[in-house]
């Protein structure tokens, strides 16, 4: 696929071939781990999609996010959707997803957070929710289905921007965001669930950081006890895969109630008892991780 996105770019091709092909370049590259060229070839396809750039020479250093905030703050402030919107938000977003995922493994913390911004801000906007909806919604109980799993998933995209937080240190703001998402899903009526759980577990990580290990630990378990009950769910409660073709991302795995995120919590609290010094309780965190 990386050959045929370099003749495609030189080629002036179609953009949606260069999507297309560029997309799953990205793919390919982030499931060998070479996340730098999964990062650029994530960028091309983006820039492809929402047409910020058709040029094949642009360094790695250029930036994509600036105009990135701007069309997500154009599609925040439409009363209404935008006819002349021609090109797919959902795949944008997931593909901003995607190479934020690099940008984290990369070290790029400041550059993920923007990214994700932009995600949250894109899925607020009336034109998102209008294309996402005719994908999604094929009934009332859908409707009413995706108004609690859009809360979730934007709960969810809180909790990356807080772990951008974390990366750096700033665990006030971290938390912050923490409760922005809890705060969200508190509306839409959700109190349970693996968002649920992925909030409480984050907020467990931030007050490890910052040495208040009981509170974290009560944190973390609850979390883990939420994942529990939720991977009780039979296969027709949990979220179903719109992208069956394509990788999901971080957060569309953690809302299809994967199982390696129960792994996660384990860790987590196997970390804070280690850091207490009950190394036996901690090795039996780490095992069930495993």
């Amino acid at each position: 696929a990386s050959t045929i996105v370099y003749h495609l770019l030189r080629g002036g091709s179609d953009a949606s071939q260069i999507v297309y092909y560029a997309e799953l370049a990205g793919h390919q590259a982030r499931a060998l781990t070479a996340y730098a060229e999964a990062h650029y070839y994530y960028r091309r396809a983006i820039q492809a999609l929402a047409g910020i750039s058709d040029s094949p020479d642009i360094s790695e250093t250029n930036d994509i996010i600036t105009p990135l905030e701007q069309i997500a703050s154009q599609l925040s402030t439409q009363r209404t959707p935008d006819a002349s919107q021609t090109y797919d938000l959902v795949r944008l977003c997931r593909l901003l997803e995607h190479i934020a995922d690099c940008d984290r493994i990369l070290g790029f913390f400041e550059d993920e957070r923007r990214l994700y911004e932009c995600v949250l801000t894109i899925h607020t906007s009336r034109s998102f929710q209008q294309q996402y909806t005719s994908i999604q919604v094929e009934n009332e109980a859908d409707s009413n289905n995706f108004y609690q799993y859009e809360a979730q998933f934007q709960a969810l995209l809180w909790r990356e921007i807080s772990a951008t937080w974390v990366a750096v240190g700033d665990y006030d703001k971290a938390y912050t965001c923490c409760e922005r998402g809890r705060e969200m899903m508190q509306r839409a009526g959700v109190t349970s669930g693996v968002a649920s759980a992925a909030l409480s577990l984050q907020i467990g990580v931030i007050l490890r950081y910052k040495g208040n290990y009981h509170e974290a630990r009560q944190y973390a378990q609850e979390a883990l006890t939420m994942l529990d009950n939720a991977h009780q769910l039979t296969e027709g409660q949990r979220a179903k895969n719109l992208f069956p073709s394509s990788p999901q991302t971080r957060n569309e795995r953690i809302l299809s109630d994967d199982s390696s995120y129960l792994g996660h919590a384990h860790e987590v609290l196997g970390i804070i008892e280690a850091s207490e010094g009950h190394i036996s309780d901690a090795l039996t965190h780490m095992h069930t991780a495993l």
